[in-house]
């Protein structure tokens, strides 16, 4: 009768720990695990609330810098960039005492980047002067437009006028790609929640 109380017991607890406990140990392993994952998103998503001042106040500081190169981003005057670039050309050409003998649309092309919101467009200069105008014309334009670059120069001497040359200057100006579908932050839209 001992041995068969002996062999009860030992079957019921044989029972217990397969049937009950073990279960209920797996089951509280898996909580535990998902709780631990749940704790990390948790404090993902609270770093990243806490970050939020962060964010908002470089998406402002971006939205100023963008609004200060804005008037350097020229809009097409009615649909051909070419024209308001020519004026400008011709402004800073005549302060510089630069005789301008043409301006030429060279074209666009696009910037390689994901968002694509912006292309250069250059156009080609005919000039005629001395060095001392030429000097002068590109501190006119570097003061007037930091988003103008000069991508080719070429000097010709003329041997009759050993003062004056013969100039031809490549200018690529940053521009908007769609100008008719500016993203809000480009606008100085207000996209800031209440």
């Amino acid at each position: 009768m001992l041995i068969l109380g002996g062999l009860l017991a030992a079957g019921g607890l044989f029972a217990a720990v397969n049937f009950l406990l073990a279960p209920m140990i797996n089951s509280w392993k898996k909580d535990t695990a998902q709780t631990l994952v749940l704790r990390s998103k948790l404090n993902t998503a609270s770093a990243v609330v806490r970050g939020r001042a962060d964010i908002l106040s470089q998406m402002e500081a971006e939205r100023k810098r963008l609004n200060e190169l804005a008037p350097h981003l020229p809009l097409p005057v009615l649909g051909n960039y070419l024209l308001g670039m020519d004026e400008q050309v011709r402004r800073w050409a005549q302060a510089a005492a630069l005789d301008i003998a043409g301006i030429v649309d060279e074209g666009a092309v696009p910037i390689d980047f994901a968002d694509r919101l912006c292309q250069v467009y250059s156009i080609r200069v005919s000039a005629e002067g001395n060095l001392t105008a030429l000097a002068g014309f590109l501190q006119q334009l570097e003061a007037a437009n930091p988003m103008v670059a000069v991508s080719a120069l070429s000097i010709a001497v003329r041997p009759d006028q050993p003062n004056r040359h013969d100039m031809r200057l490549v200018l690529d100006w940053l521009v908007w790609r769609d100008p008719e579908n500016l993203p809000e932050y480009a606008t100085g839209a207000d996209n800031s929640e209440n």
